[in-house]
């Protein structure tokens, strides 16, 4: 995609980095990730169940189906579910969640 430069205001150049197409993605999920965690804050715990449903189809893409963050969302999204009352798929989220971990967790 390109380089990023950074210049300090002494003048002085910062390194370059390269930043690609996956880099852009897992920084994109994270921020999603990060702006669900505070609707739900907010009390917009619906917006925050689906920001984090669709951040969950994100990261399926970057990760595959076992990954430390597959986890996390899936845990989060059991969390929000749980907090309006929808207890049944929240447990199933759960229940995902704790089965991804260990997953991710057992030795290969």
């Amino acid at each position: 995609l390109g380089t990023l430069s950074i210049s300090a205001t002494s003048g002085h150049k910062v390194k370059h980095e390269s930043i690609n197409q996956r880099d852009i993605q897992i920084a994109d999920s994270a921020a999603r990730h990060q702006f669900a965690l505070v609707s739900s804050a907010l009390g917009k715990k619906q917006e925050a169940a689906i920001l984090l449903q669709e951040n969950l189809h994100k990261q399926r893409a970057l990760y595959g189906n076992k990954h430390p963050n597959i986890a996390k969302t899936l845990y989060r999204i059991g969390q929000v579910l749980y907090d309006i009352g929808i207890h049944q798929n929240a447990y199933s989220y759960f229940e995902e969640a704790l089965a991804v971990s260990r997953a991710v967790m057992s030795p290969q």
